[in-house]
């Protein structure tokens, strides 16, 4: 029966390593995405918020400020932040127990809220196109190379086991487990095969913009004087495809690394 499966079941069956490693998940969207699937299968969030925020042990401002806290530091330091140890040992240490019984383990749906609302908080500003932001860093630019080449901000989850995307739209209404988040989304793998275009500077031009922008692009030789707004566009799209190579290249080396170990 489906409640008999294990939290150690569920969640290797996400992220098979977890079988033999069960070190952090230091991306940020690959902890959002095990932690919120494992909430909404078991709808532990729901027993949690019925008495949030005092099932936290803390006020509701206190809470907020710790997650933006804990958020703004995992975002400057992702592969050696720690700061959630304690809540992942406890998902580790409940490996045993049965789907059927998360719901009524508050410390460890309290555990698992953490985790990913902190995550969450790790990736805000990830919707923003990329002219728009003001200080693109590591986080962003590696979560852009993700999206447009896997279709979904995760690293070492496999897109047919789920997806985790920008967030476009909070519901206003009602209570699920797409209410706990702001810029992450979790997303069943047969849900959507999503193709993200990198900036809504492209997506708006108009169609003899479009058309110039590709004969720029080409190289053809009568339009090697485009009109300003046409090679600004060309010349975000250029850098936009360097700052992928060189990021691409930069994530390899840290996997390789990783594997040396």
């Amino acid at each position: 029966m489906p409640d008999e499966i294990t939290v150690g079941d569920f969640l290797i069956g996400i992220l098979p390593r977890l079988h033999g490693d069960t070190s952090f998940p230091w991306w940020p969207p690959d902890c959002f995405g095990l932690c919120l699937a494992l909430l909404k299968r078991t709808g532990g969030y729901v027993q949690l918020l019925r008495d949030w925020p005092a099932a936290s042990g803390r006020t509701l401002d206190s809470w907020t400020a710790e997650v933006r806290e804990l958020g703004m530091k995992w975002r400057l330091d992702w592969s050696g932040f720690r700061a959630l140890a304690n809540e992942w040992q406890i998902v580790c240490n409940s490996f045993g127990l049965t789907l059927g019984q998360v719901s009524g383990e508050a410390k460890l749906c309290l555990a698992l809220m953490t985790i990913a609302v902190v995550a969450d908080e790790a990736f805000k500003g990830v919707v923003a196109p990329i002219d728009q932001v003001a200080d693109v860093d590591d986080m962003l630019d590696e979560g852009s190379v993700c999206l447009t080449q896997s279709g979904t901000l995760c690293i070492h989850i496999d897109p047919s086991r789920l997806r985790v995307l920008p967030r476009m739209h909070t519901p206003q209404n009602g209570l699920t487990e797409r209410s706990l988040s702001r810029y992450l989304s979790l997303c069943d793998a047969s849900e959507v095969t999503p193709q993200w275009q990198f900036s809504q500077r492209l997506a708006s031009l108009q169609a003899e913009e479009a058309r110039l922008v590709g004969e720029v692009l080409a190289g053809v030789p009568e339009k090697a004087s485009a009109p300003p707004e046409v090679q600004a566009t060309v010349d975000v799209y250029l850098a936009w495809v360097e700052n992928n190579k060189r990021l691409r290249l930069n994530r390899e080396a840290r996997h390789r690394s990783s594997r040396g170990r």
